[in-house]
């Protein structure tokens, strides 16, 4: 396999371009607004050992084939794209899946490659293909009228998101990765507006054309929002004590909100309203991107490496706080859980309340 990283291709292959949407970004991380509970030895390695977002642009390749949703080949070259983490493991993942794609489908024109790997998860949207077609937009595409090659089995959040966008649903070429493959006569790429869990400044500007749609609520904000997953079905990471420490919360005057029975619209208008945003760390948590500048949250998480720091990186963005409660962590049956002191979390409302976070 001759794997060749997109990036550097354009300077030897005239025929596939490069535009430019918005520099690396590099520097000192901010410092989290609070930290309680068993703090793990690696933290410092781990938070502040991240602190570069590379650049974020647009590529345009032509007659290029695509099997599964991450393996991309053009001529004798099988493309990785580390920025949307489109990587050695990602293709080597997809094997079995890319080895039963039998029929090859020819696509005409133009078609925007927008999600790849984890389409399925809600908090990869937020974070990175949606922000993409920001991407599209700098770089002079209406995103209303261009094509999307889409995998079959798109979530249904995804399709409301494009429908909130404008986005007709005949823009959208469905195809199945566990049978088809496509040669495209002409692919666009947007990158990601993020590294590892560091976002681009530009990220803000992103978020804020994702949310433009939806009018601004006329209510004053200053809502204080707890985002459970306690009635998520297959939590890949669970709070044991979930229950304790949301009524900690609620007596602090936090809504307690499941932001999976909501719609994409009234997510957005919760969220816009907020003051402080506290949650176990997951999908919904980056739904505090539409939060106002000055907004604060607090991520509950274990000690684990995993889920990493990506919230730190969006609330940066957007000129947010941004804390973590932490709680002892396992792992379970492949799956994670952690156990959240309940003094911990007191702690950590006290410094909050005297930083007037809320």
């Amino acid at each position: 396999m001759n794997l060749q990283d997109l990036h550097g291709l354009p300077a030897s292959h005239p025929e596939i371009t490069y535009q430019l949407a918005a520099p690396a970004a590099d520097g000192p991380r901010p410092t989290p607004c609070l930290l309680t509970g068993p703090i793990p030895e690696e933290f410092d390695k781990w938070y502040f050992g991240d602190q570069w977002s590379p650049a974020a642009g647009l590529f345009t390749v032509p007659n290029l084939h695509l099997a599964g949703d991450a393996t991309l080949t053009w001529r004798d070259f099988t493309l990785t794209i580390p920025q949307n983490e489109v990587d050695e493991k990602a293709i080597f993942r997809e094997t079995a899946t890319v080895a039963g794609a039998t029929t090859q489908r020819v696509i005409e024109g133009q078609v925007v490659l927008l999600p790849g790997a984890a389409y399925r998860i809600y908090g990869h949207w937020l974070a990175d293909f949606l922000p993409r077609l920001h991407i599209l937009t700098i770089c002079g595409h209406d995103i209303k009228t261009l094509k999307y090659l889409l995998p079959t089995g798109m979530p249904a959040y995804a399709a409301a998101w494009f429908s909130l966008l404008g986005i007709p649903a005949e823009n959208f070429i469905h195809y199945d990765i566990t049978s088809e493959s496509c040669l495209i006569e002409s692919a666009l790429i947007p990158t990601n507006l993020r590294g590892h869990s560091c976002a681009n400044p530009v990220f803000a500007q992103a978020a804020r054309a994702l949310a433009q749609p939806i009018p601004v609520p006329v209510s004053s904000p200053g809502a204080k929002l707890y985002v459970s997953r306690r009635r998520w079905a297959k939590p890949t990471r669970r709070l044991t004590n979930v229950e304790a420490i949301e009524r900690i919360f609620a007596s602090h005057g936090f809504d307690i909100i499941f932001p999976e029975a909501l719609t994409i619209a009234e997510q957005i208008t919760r969220f816009r309203g907020a003051k402080i945003i506290a949650g176990e760390y997951g999908s919904a948590l980056h739904n505090a991107m539409f939060a106002p500048p000055g907004a604060t949250v607090l991520a509950l998480r274990g000690t684990l490496p995993h889920p990493w720091f990506l919230q730190s990186g969006i609330c940066a963005a957007m000129h947010q706080n941004c804390g973590y409660i932490f709680g002892k962590a396992e792992t379970f049956l492949g799956n994670q859980v952690f156990w959240v002191n309940p003094d911990d979390v007191q702690m950590a409302l006290e410094i909050a309340r005297k930083n007037f976070f809320f």
